[in-house]
């Protein structure tokens, strides 16, 4: 990961209390996963930002290396 694509994903992670990296948005989720999480943080009230990693192949790469989680 770059140190430039390491500081955008540390931005967005320091801007929002809650975020979520999934594949479309909180309005349409585009996978059954991302849907889940949805539904689960909606049914809870819970205030939360998305970030579509479909819109950006260098943040859904890089995510996987911030968080140490591969999928």
């Amino acid at each position: 990961m770059t140190p430039e694509l390491k500081d955008r994903i540390d931005k967005l992670t320091q801007e929002h209390k809650i975020l979520v990296f999934m594949k479309g948005s909180k309005l349409m989720p585009q996978c059954g996963f991302s849907n889940n999480v949805v539904q689960i943080l909606n049914s809870l009230g819970i205030k939360y930002e998305t970030v579509n990693v479909l819109d950006d192949p260098d943040i859904r790469q890089g995510i996987k290396e911030y968080s140490n989680w591969p999928t």
